[in-house]
């Protein structure tokens, strides 16, 4: 995934392999975090301390933006989106 996304992207950016729970980078590095479709990957107990450290790397004024899927109520319609997706349990 780093390599397509260093592949398609403009020159100016870099991509660094990470946990989001353990995120390398010194406190108020960014003015902006963003998360798209990731956080269903991450099990349950770590999402809090991912999002703490996203918010420890925002500058003050900074901006979070979290997206993710919501899964649904649906019994079968769940299952359908695991199998295609994964989850973390």
């Amino acid at each position: 995934s780093l390599a397509y996304a260093a592949a398609h992207s403009p020159p100016h950016c870099t991509f660094y392999p990470a946990q989001a729970q353990n995120l390398p980078f010194a406190d108020a590095s960014f003015d902006v975090v963003a998360s798209s479709l990731t956080f269903h990957h991450i099990a349950p107990d770590h999402r809090l301390v991912a999002i703490r450290e996203a918010l420890r790397v925002l500058r003050p004024g900074g901006r979070a933006c979290i997206a993710d899927v919501c899964p649904p109520r649906i019994r079968l319609l769940e299952r359908v989106v695991s199998a295609a997706h994964g989850r973390a349990e």
